[in-house]
């Protein structure tokens, strides 16, 4: 039994499970190539803390593993609240004669894999220099071998934030918006350190001693990591035996809650008096209504595909209340100066294309498309509703941003009427491409919401979409020397608006052929 559910379990984990031999090995080379890029940015962090700490390996490592925790916790946390208490299979399961502290482990395992995967991504490289200025082999074998604790440590963490997401869920509205907000401080503290890192490093090298007190004070376990992962054997095997005993502990506690968690009926929600019912709508706006409730109800669709929204209103309103700064920092760069309007349009064009929502819409309507298909609508009405859900989320703030930036880098009126244009082009063709791509190959059969959301190839093919329209753009507008800086702003609308033309075509035709088809 416990073999059946593993296979099961790891056969979610697997986004290109279903695709052919082909779409296999092009996922898979995808992948490989996203796991390269982050090496190689983990490898220069872990040159500049090799450089800012030489004498201290403890300390090295302390911190890596911080960053390594850090970064599990945050992706981890809010799918191991969806993929372990709000799995659309959790009852069928609890159906069979199988024990839920059995379910629950295999569970946890899908949990670990998804947790020990960012961490080893940081931990590796991290390793790797310290081997090349480092003969110690010892050391270097703890290190490898407490990779797979670590991930214990953040499979503990997860499951008990996870427990307290479920825990909570049922007794605060707009959850959602919780999930984004967390996000937003995460990243806004990323930032911080990030920009700041040169000064961080400068001041980590010259109290360094002070720093490695704090770590063996405050965050002892951390500090643990790092003495055994430098070579000490007593602490490897302390870390070791209680990251192991954490993740037993805590898979015994939920173990008692899991059932009566899983098994929670929401409570019904009282009834509007009838005078307080909605008035009859038209099926645009029914439609249109029905998927902005499906949005903003699933922190991970809002959280993973509409985090974007957030950030370029956030980005406006720091525009406006920094506009003389922008636009002397602009001044300052020659090269910024004269394409002031690439940036009015590209950057939050660029932001605006990591809002791929139309892309999982298809796969997330699973066992209920046939409510959707017995409704009185016809395809193209369901079709366009999607559609028009990221156009009306995403062209007002990705507008307001581009507004931003022509007020703080003084581009001309013209200029900036036809940048607006743009923006608001881009953001259509982008919801079209977003939606065809949500087309090609649906997955109806998932049972945790975030693997059509994290995990879609419609997806990840939106996002390349949009990345490469928006760089395409931007190299090309090194060419304006010969158009203009009008013409070429008016010359890519007009492909935008024949690709818009192109992408409606299809959808009416192909696209409404592949709805009726699934």
């Amino acid at each position: 039994m416990i073999k059946a559910l593993l296979k099961k379990q790891f056969s979610e984990l697997a986004a290109f499970y279903s695709l052919s031999k082909k779409g296999k090995a092009g996922m898979i080379l995808l992948f490989c190539l996203l796991f390269a890029v982050y090496l190689v940015l983990f490898v220069g962090l872990s040159l500049f803390l090799a450089e800012a700490l030489p004498n201290h390996p403890s300390l090295y490592f302390a911190i890596m593993s911080l960053i390594a925790l850090m970064l599990g916790v945050f992706l981890g946390v809010f799918s191991t609240y969806a993929g372990l208490y709000r799995a659309k299979d959790n009852e069928l399961l609890l159906s069979l004669p199988v024990p839920p502290s059995l379910i629950l482990f295999v569970r946890m395992i899908g949990v670990y894999v998804t947790g020990l995967l960012p961490a080893a991504l940081v931990l590796l490289p991290a390793i790797f220099v310290f081997a090349v200025q480092s003969a110690d082999l010892l050391s270097i074998l703890f290190a490898l071998l407490l990779i797979p604790f670590l991930g214990l440590v953040i499979l503990s963490i997860n499951c008990a934030l996870g427990y307290l997401v479920a825990f909570v869920a049922d007794r605060i509205r707009h959850k959602s918006f919780f999930a984004v907000l967390f996000t937003l401080g995460f990243l806004a503290l990323y930032y911080l350190v990030y920009f700041r890192a040169n000064e961080y490093l400068s001041l980590l090298s010259s109290h360094a001693d002070e720093v490695e007190a704090f770590f063996r004070r405050f965050l002892f376990p951390l500090y643990a990591f790092g003495r055994g992962a430098s070579g000490d054997l007593l602490a490897f095997l302390g870390f070791s035996a209680c990251a192991a005993l954490l993740s037993f502990l805590v898979w015994t506690l939920l173990s008692r809650t899991f059932l009566s968690l899983v098994t929670k009926k929401r409570g019904d929600k009282k009834r509007r008096p009838a005078n307080d019912a909605h008035p009859p709508q038209s099926v645009p706006v029914a439609l249109l209504r029905r998927e902005l409730t499906r949005f903003f109800a699933s922190p991970t669709y809002l959280l993973n595909c509409g985090l974007g929204i957030f950030i370029l209103l956030l980005l406006s309103v720091l525009l406006f209340l920094r506009a003389g700064w922008v636009y002397s920092l602009v001044q300052s760069v020659p090269t910024l100066s004269d394409y002031a309007y690439v940036l009015s349009s590209a950057i939050p064009c660029m932001i605006a294309a990591t809002n791929a929502i139309c892309a999982p819409s298809i796969s997330l309507e699973g066992n209920r498309l046939w409510i959707l298909r017995s409704l009185p609508v016809t395809s193209k009405d369901i079709l366009r509703a999607k559609r028009r859900l990221q156009t009306f989320l995403c062209a007002p703030p990705t507008l307001l941003c581009s507004l931003a930036l022509c007020i703080a880098t003084k581009v001309q009126l013209w200029e900036s009427l036809a940048i607006l244009l743009f923006c608001l082009l881009f953001v259509i063709f982008f919801a079209e491409a977003s939606l065809l791509f949500g087309l090609l190959k649906p997955n109806l059969v998932w049972t945790n919401e975030a693997v059509p959301v994290k995990q879609s190839v419609g997806v990840l093919l939106s996002l390349l979409c949009g990345f490469l329209t928006v760089a395409l753009f931007a190299a090309s507008s090194l060419f304006t020397s010969f158009l203009g800086e009008l013409p070429f702003l008016l010359f890519w609308c007009f492909l935008l608006a024949m690709g818009i033309l192109l992408l409606t075509k299809l959808l009416s035709t192909k696209g409404v052929r592949a709805w009726e088809a699934l």
